[in-house]
């Protein structure tokens, strides 16, 4: 498994997470990106691309399995990107939540164990330097829950049903 921009995380970022699903298989979710230039109105200006992609390891080989893309920024003074990801797996089937976030919102992922949906948490993030979202499975119930904090001091949630999601608490 090859993983680019995502083994540059520095200063703390954790930018990949690895999970098991309940078949025993290996998932690495993680997030890769590329930065371009260009020149606006003679100004320097930068848009970044992000890939959210996982491999999924069966005991013999990696697949490789895109989440989503993205475009966090275009036309830009910055030059950088910063992230976190992390993953949880349902302990009662193959399911696995994968939450990215960044300076410009959270985004989710659903593996069902054969492919992913995404969905994006309308929110913002007050400080991106740190990692404020988490994801879990109740293990009773079996239902998702993703958890993040915005810029209201008070932490929100929504719990994934395995169907849909519920309204932001």
């Amino acid at each position: 498994v090859v993983i680019t921009n995502a083994a540059n995380s520095y200063n703390g970022y954790q930018c990949f997470d690895v999970v098991y699903d309940n078949s025993g298989r290996a998932v690495v979710v993680y997030a890769d990106w590329q930065i371009s230039q260009q020149y606006v109105y003679s100004t320097l200006k930068y848009t970044c691309n992000v890939n959210l992609n996982s491999y999924i390891w069966n005991g013999v080989a990696w697949t490789s399995k895109s989440i989503g893309s993205f475009t966090p920024y275009s036309q830009s003074m910055t030059k950088t990107y910063d992230c976190w990801v992390t993953a949880a797996a349902d302990p009662t089937s193959n399911e696995i939540m994968a939450a990215h976030q960044d300076a410009y919102g959270i985004r989710v992922g659903i593996w069902n164990g054969a492919s992913w949906s995404s969905y994006s948490v309308p929110t913002s993030v007050k400080y991106p330097s740190v990692r404020v979202v988490d994801v879990g499975y109740d293990s009773i119930s079996g239902n998702g829950m993703i958890v993040w904090g915005d810029n209201s001091y008070n932490p929100k949630y929504a719990v994934w049903n395995g169907v849909s999601w519920s309204n932001i608490a």
